[in-house]
């Protein structure tokens, strides 16, 4: 969600250390790449499997995969990956040439990969040279997303799953290490908004459950992939949050919301502290206010359940055209990932 709050500048470390190595204007290529990413063209889909037999889209024989510098392998029957994209200036070529670099034949999953940001990041991961295994609960839109990949030359695996089932998750990820082998990068983006409304009447089930989906199974799969990532000396682990995590007051009847988000970059900083020094990055972004289902989901509600003021705040951002694309958004994280930097709190507004 969008908050004025800002975080310091002090603390974005991986947008200002690509800046400040290359010399450059990463606002400018950022604007470009956004530009590029969103007109992206959907092409013909695929045959989906059934969820019990994740579909692989990259029509591929399996084959051990060759070792390589910096723990990233690559299949070797796979064709040489596509040609590094001119992103429309030099600016942009410097910037993108060094995540290129960090990212090619990296695998990646992201989670909530099937629309909105977690869409929008799958497709620029796959842009920048990543193998991208998208999970989500809907096969149509994970279908989509992989499809979209594949058509463009880029590699990726559909994985129908839903993050709050630790068994769709484990056969997800058994898929995933039987066709790429360790996962290298992981963006936790799946998340959920309700239960919205004054806390005393809220089901306190339900508000088990949101927890369950934002905090539990993202640390749940965090500590299943970071064996391979330490085990390599190389990763990356990004927890997508909320700016109501630095204004919790700021959403009000979304208890469950606010404690999840709050209590993810606690994780995602504690964790971060931990890990330092190892090669495996662990950080939190905050994507801003994007147009996405979940916003529209918002403005559906009943204004008497979850507040006239909060709905109206939703309802104005979107009618005022202040919104963010996805792919406006995911650009931003895209840009830090070949970073260094860990235990940050990156923020959306402050790449503006």
């Amino acid at each position: 969600m969008r908050s004025d709050t800002r975080v310091p500048l002090g603390r974005i470390g991986a947008g200002l250390a690509v800046k400040d190595e290359l010399d450059i204007d990463v606002q400018h290529a950022q604007s470009l790449v956004a530009a590029d990413v969103a007109g992206i063209r959907v092409q013909e889909s695929v045959e989906l499997v059934p969820a019990s037999a994740v579909l692989s889209l990259e029509p591929l024989p399996l084959m051990p995969a060759a070792p390589s510098i910096g723990g990233a392998t690559r299949d070797p029957t796979s064709p040489p990956h596509r040609a590094r994209k001119n992103w429309g200036d030099p600016v942009a070529n410097r910037v993108m040439e060094t995540t290129n670099s960090a990212l090619n034949n990296r695998v990646a999953l992201v989670t909530g990969g099937g629309r909105g940001i977690g869409q929008a990041i799958s497709l620029g991961l796959a842009e920048l040279g990543a193998r991208v295994a998208v999970l989500a609960r809907s096969a149509d839109q994970v279908r989509e997303t992989a499809a979209r990949i594949t058509s463009s030359g880029g590699q990726a695996l559909a994985l129908p799953a839903d993050v709050g089932d630790p068994d769709q998750v484990a056969a997800a990820l058994d898929t995933i290490a039987q066709r790429w082998g360790e996962i290298q990068l992981l963006v936790n983006n799946a998340a959920v908004v309700w239960p919205l409304g004054p806390s005393a009447t809220i089901d306190a089930s339900q508000w088990a459950t949101a927890i369950a989906i934002n905090v539990t199974a993202a640390a749940r799969l965090t500590f299943t992939v970071l064996p391979g990532m330490l085990a390599q000396d190389w990763g990356r682990i990004v927890n997508v949050s909320s700016g109501i995590a630095a204004s919790p007051a700021a959403m009000l009847r979304a208890n469950a919301y606010a404690t999840s988000k709050a209590a993810l970059e606690a994780h995602t900083l504690n964790l971060a502290a931990e890990l330092a020094g190892t090669g495996v990055t662990v950080n939190v972004y905050r994507p801003g206010g994007v147009d996405t289902a979940m916003q529209a989901w918002i403005r559906k509600q009943d204004p008497e359940q979850i507040g006239a003021t909060l709905h109206q705040r939703f309802t104005d951002n979107y009618q005022q055209g202040t919104l963010l694309t996805p792919a406006q958004s995911a650009v931003a994280l895209l840009t830090r990932l070949a970073s260094r930097a860990t235990g940050q709190i990156w923020d959306v507004s402050d790449r503006q």
